[in-house]
């Protein structure tokens, strides 16, 4: 089953930063007057989310007139506060009763707010958001939907360390869970005590005694039930202020899809199937959504029995970049079959037991890898970072060793670059 908090229906604007930086410096420099585009379309149940991958600059627009009756467009214009009309500027636009047009009305002098509408069968209604997606993630607001701080004296240590603006940030901010085990229950504690404002999580398993030792907050009474939900009854209780919607169901299933196709601000997959990986890849290219995914393995030394070397990988992935051509995958071919066949087909290959490809799992390494996380994706919403990958390695009887690289995705790749 489905448990699902009621969502209020949106509709949101995603942007590619290296598409909006390049316009919004031409318009601000008062070298043209407008920046449009073509926007692709997602729907999900109650709204739609519109993509723009590349944006034009010039002193005049192609109209809807020119442009194919069922073609999705957006037009961002910069003005002087009061000086623009509305109305005069749709006219002159002749956006068809087929299409739909998103408008961003800039103003020069604080262009980090603005007027978002979205005209479609021939009426005028605001857009919720429109988003930057790409270090810094700048989310243009037309008002601030952050109310007041339900539990100052809570939140206070939190905030002063973060600082104020991130925090509401993070607490306007929807976060998308792929895996509730060890390492996705952890990442989820950690996420509700940073502030998030809302989780949604996606597990079709099963709680099983093994599972508690490596998800802290849980209890034996939560046993036999399914992972997602369990979990979100712990999170209620642990923030009561934090929204969760889970999902009991496999990735590939319809509720799951419906869960996954609502807009949210970032992507996380903590599994251990490379094929849900790659499917969350997919998605979150398609909907120019950062995915984070998050591995750990321990492996018992050879060499020396009761001694486990500890491994992790943290990749944070931006739009252009994803598991397919940055790396992460075990095996390609056999997570694009799984991936691709139909329900019932046979595996692929003999089946492998957990047991011969690591030793176990420990709640203090997921901590560290999740924590890690954590701080990864604050870095990419100050604007400190881009695609980005960071490994642990702590080999057996040795230091610990981390290593960190900025990514990039590959020009021939069949996932993240089949929507550029």
């Amino acid at each position: 089953m489905c448990a699902v908090i009621t969502e209020r229906a949106t509709c949101r604007l995603r942007i590619r930063r290296s598409a909006w930086e390049p316009a919004l410096r031409r318009l601000l420099g008062r070298g043209s007057n407008f920046a449009f585009g073509s926007l692709r379309r997602e729907a999900f149940p109650g709204g739609w989310l519109f993509l723009a991958d590349q944006l034009e600059v010039g002193d005049t627009v192609r109209g809807g007139d020119r442009r194919s009756p069922q073609e999705d467009w957006c037009v961002v214009a910069v003005t002087n506060a009061e000086s623009l009309q509305i109305e005069r500027l749709i006219s002159g636009l002749l956006p068809r009763a087929s299409q739909t047009l998103v408008l961003l009305i800039l103003d020069r002098q604080v262009p980090e707010t603005c007027q978002m509408l979205l005209w479609h069968a021939g009426t005028l209604q605001p857009l919720d958001a429109c988003e930057i997606v790409g270090s810094g993630m700048l989310r243009l607001e037309q008002h601030n939907e952050v109310d007041s701080l339900p539990d100052e004296r809570r939140s206070s240590r939190t905030r002063g360390a973060m600082g104020a603006q991130l925090h509401d940030r993070l607490r306007s901010a929807t976060v998308t869970i792929v895996g509730t085990g060890r390492s996705g229950s952890q990442l989820s504690f950690l996420l509700a005590a940073a502030g998030v404002g809302r989780l949604r999580l996606l597990d079709a398993d099963t709680l099983l005694p093994e599972n508690l030792d490596g998800m802290p907050g849980l209890t034996v009474d939560d046993l036999g039930q399914r992972k997602a939900s369990a979990l979100a009854h712990r999170l209620m209780c642990f923030a009561p202020n934090l929204l969760v919607t889970c999902c009991e169901h496999p990735a590939n299933s319809e509720p799951a899809r419906q869960l996954l196709q609502r807009p949210c601000d970032l992507l996380v997959t903590t599994v251990d199937n490379d094929a849900a990986r790659l499917c969350i890849s997919l998605l979150a290219n398609r909907t120019l959504t950062p995915h984070l995914d998050i591995g750990t393995l321990v492996r018992q030394a050879d060499s020396s029995p009761g001694r486990a070397g500890l491994f992790a990988d943290i990749r944070l992935l931006l739009p252009g970049s994803c598991v397919a051509c940055v790396g992460g995958l075990a095996d390609p071919d056999a997570a694009w079959y799984e991936l691709n066949a139909p329900p019932g087909s046979l595996q692929r290959g003999e089946p492998v037991s957990w047991s011969a490809q690591r030793s176990g799992s420990l709640a203090h390494l997921n901590t560290l890898a999740c924590s890690i996380a954590v701080e990864i994706w604050l870095q990419l919403l100050r604007g400190e970072i881009d695609s980005w990958w960071q490994r642990l390695t702590w080999p057996t009887g040795a230091p610990l060793q981390i290593t960190s690289s900025a990514v990039q995705g590959t020009n021939n790749c069949p996932v993240c670059h089949t929507t550029n």
